[in-house]
């Protein structure tokens, strides 16, 4: 069964995000702390460094309200590496010492190493994220993820690399070049490029509308003829819900539009609305079944 339904009639809504000048300020205070950590640190030992350093950062994070959803962490196994991870339900957002600004979405991390900004500006990235780059030509700012890389020197861009889905490079602004494997692609603003896992190489750059591909910026969730399932996965990473089908020929309903990423449970509503699916919630545990048209 291959239904396809339309989610229509909503408004569109811009979401809230931090205004330049609180993310100046929050910049300049943690550069200041980091420098008199920094200094003490010096006499502690590289390793108190990196263990001092994360807890600060995460510190000024929650005192000053500008990283909502993030958690730091320095693994043992990667000395000299910072992870900034926003778990499902959240979201992260970060300034990086050269003026860098990472938006982390739903089920996503970074990770950079502490030469950043000094020797390199290399990010991995499993997940998604928007990144605003600041310019610098000496030092381009390089996003690899499991199948692409996209370099960059002062450009604003959105990388998506979830491990269940496509891989997708959208350009807001600037050029990036974008690589993977002996393929590569140089982006345009308002375009996109997508890497075909199953023939290992990015495809063709397409132009595109940045509000659909990036939905999240603006606290929407835009579908384009997703399945159900796909639909099911985007869920459980925006809410950190387990979604479990009790009948499994609902699966390749298709779905289309732009809704308002208010809760759970209004894009569930908007669902049963628009096709014959109902739904339960147990605790953490969302429940699809069909039912008469």
């Amino acid at each position: 069964m291959n239904m396809k339904y339309k989610f229509i009639g909503w408004d569109e809504i811009d979401g809230s995000s931090v205004t330049q000048e609180e993310i100046d300020t929050a910049f300049v205070r943690t550069k200041r702390r980091a420098e008199q950590m920094e200094m003490a640190s010096l006499r502690r030992g590289k390793r108190m460094w990196r263990v001092v350093a994360a807890v600060s950062a995460a510190a000024a994070a929650v005192a000053l309200g500008v990283f909502a959803g993030m958690r730091i962490s320095v693994p043992e196994t990667s000395p000299g590496q910072f992870e900034i991870v926003a778990d499902c339900g959240q979201r992260s957002d970060v300034l990086l010492p050269d003026g860098s600004r990472i938006r982390l979405n739903s089920a996503s991390s970074v990770s950079y190493s502490t030469e950043y900004g000094k020797t390199n500006r290399d990010i991995s990235l499993d997940g998604e994220a928007f990144f605003e780059v600041a310019k610098n030509a000496e030092l381009p700012f390089v996003v690899s993820t499991g199948n692409i890389s996209v370099e960059a020197l002062g450009t604003k861009f959105n990388v998506r690399s979830y491990r269940d889905g496509d891989e997708t490079v959208t350009l807001v602004e600037g050029k990036v070049l974008t690589t993977a494997g002996e393929s590569e692609a140089v982006l345009l603003p308002h375009q996109c490029v997508s890497f075909d896992k199953a023939v290992g190489k990015l495809g063709q750059p397409k132009s595109t509308d940045v509000s659909s591909e990036v939905p999240w910026l603006c606290n929407e969730v835009a579908f384009n003829d997703d399945s159900l399932t796909e639909v099911a996965a985007e869920l459980a990473r925006l809410y950190g819900v387990r979604v479990v089908f009790v009948d499994e020929d609902i699966r390749d309903f298709r779905y289309t539009g732009v809704i308002p990423n208010t809760s759970l449970n209004a894009i569930l509503g908007i669902i049963t609305e628009t096709s014959p699916v109902s739904w339960t919630i147990e605790g953490s545990i969302v429940k699809l079944s069909g039912r008469d048209r």
